[in-house]
């Protein structure tokens, strides 16, 4: 069973109310203003069972590219963060992960300016989550 986290984060972002609508994808950020989310490095097991499910630590970040919107970027990003933070419950839609909650590594901050002008603002967090690699896992 392949885990669903980013689509199920992607889709629960997409509901938030931003300052502005920007689109929001996964992977990496567009040639144009756009948000994006996606996995880092350094995510790790915590936990194993004996059934093979698994309590896991996964670092992402979400990311936004502007040209001209930096303060509705930086509004964004922080109402993301905020919200993300809040999230009582994120659902798998394929029975991959039951949801433990999310927590902010990096606070909304800005990169730098890229040579076509445009500015990446980032923010980072960490989910954690219990993985399971079959429904048969999950059933029990």
């Amino acid at each position: 069973m392949i885990l669903d986290f980013e689509t199920s984060v992607l889709n629960k972002v997409k509901t938030y109310t931003l300052p502005y609508p920007f689109k929001i994808s996964l992977g990496v950020l567009l040639s144009e203003d756009n948000i994006t989310i996606a996995s880092l490095p350094g995510s790790r097991t915590l936990k194993g069972y004996m059934d093979g499910v698994q309590d896991k630590e996964l670092y992402y970040e979400v990311a936004i590219k502007v040209k001209n919107k930096q303060l509705q970027a930086i509004q964004s990003l922080t109402s993301i963060a905020e919200q993300l933070e809040r999230e009582e419950n994120i659902t798998s839609g394929n029975g991959s992960f039951d949801y433990q909650g999310i927590e902010l590594t990096d606070l909304p901050f800005l990169e730098g300016q890229d040579m076509q002008g445009y500015f990446v603002y980032r923010m980072n967090f960490k989910a954690l989550l219990t993985v399971y690699n079959t429904k048969e896992e999950k059933a029990r």
